[in-house]
């Protein structure tokens, strides 16, 4: 059966993780200044975009809390849903080792929600900060392009000096860009910092400059259904080496890489002019909530999130 929201752009929510460097659920952690979290502010931005269905995944450890809020916040504002992200919620044949503690990454918690999505979708990390714009640019993207173009993606890139940490080191998806503002790959640059005024990454122990205005990805993804069908074979490959890993990942983008990589898809990369914060560490909370708090004071955002 079809939603009611079908060929309208839905925004899907990555909420799985488990912050361990962070310490706790970044997902559920409210500022103490307005009771409200991160995700909440992403939240209002993409219903001011136009955004009217939303699938959260989740874990079942937190369902119950996080359900009742969400239900509560956004009744008769969107449409709702939620997946589980289960260390076990494979395909068969394969199972989990009983010593894998954490989450099979975000390739693997886009694909448990692959039945409840029909249209043009937004993917966004619970625990970043993307600005109320990216949400704009985005959702008329997907309204306007991806709707008619179903083998064309979409990302939002940010310049990478906007999207460090004062607090440690980082890991960035570095996007290669022609022209034509196509993404020609994306590649996983880690330990990533400020060092004298140089942006630096010495990941592999291979110390790499980046140029400050290089985009990164910071899952903003503009996707259609058809990811699902061409991700396929890479996730089986994926788990047909790593089924009894406790450690290895199925990331988004590097499928999104491998995808272009055998030339099944375009995808667009658009330029954001706000800049991103999020919370990596438990010390970025702090900066998080002054730069929220300042945009309250600014009447940019509303006391109470969810009265559109």
């Amino acid at each position: 059966m079809k939603t009611k929201t079908q060929n309208n752009p839905s925004l899907v929510v990555l909420a799985a993780g488990i912050g361990s460097r962070y310490g706790q659920l970044k997902q559920m952690d409210a500022f103490n200044s307005t009771k409200n979290t991160l995700l909440d502010y992403s939240l209002h931005d993409a219903l001011k975009a136009g955004f009217k269905k939303i699938i959260f995944i989740i874990r079942k450890s937190f369902e119950e809390p996080f359900v009742k809020k969400y239900n509560q916040r956004l009744k008769n504002l969107a449409e709702v849903h939620y997946v589980f992200q289960e260390i076990d919620a494979l395909p068969p044949p394969y199972t989990t080792s009983p010593l894998r503690k954490k989450p099979w990454g975000t390739g693997h918690a886009l694909w448990t929600a692959k039945e409840v999505i029909e249209e043009p979708f937004l993917v966004i990390n619970a625990d970043d900060f993307y600005g109320r714009s990216s949400y704009k640019l985005m959702f008329e993207y997907l309204e306007n392009h991806l709707n008619s173009r179903p083998e064309e993606f979409v990302l939002i890139g940010f310049p990478v000096e906007k999207t460090l940490s004062k607090n440690g080191a980082v890991s960035r998806g570095i996007c290669k860009i022609n022209d034509d503002h196509l993404l020609l790959s994306v590649e996983e640059k880690t330990a990533i910092k400020l060092d004298n005024n140089q942006i630096i990454s010495t990941g592999d122990s291979v110390k790499e400059v980046i140029p400050k205005n290089t985009l990164v990805s910071m899952n903003m993804w503009g996707l259609t259904p058809l990811y699902f069908k061409w991700a396929a074979p890479y996730f089986e490959s994926f788990l047909k080496w790593n089924y009894s890993s406790t450690e290895a990942e199925f990331f988004l983008p590097k499928t999104i890489d491998q995808i272009i990589q055998n030339q099944q898809v375009r995808v667009k990369v658009l330029p954001s002019t706000e800049n991103w914060f999020g919370l990596t560490f438990p010390e970025d909370k702090a900066l998080a909530e002054l730069n929220l708090n300042k945009m309250t004071q600014e009447g940019f955002y509303p006391q109470n999130l969810f009265k559109i």
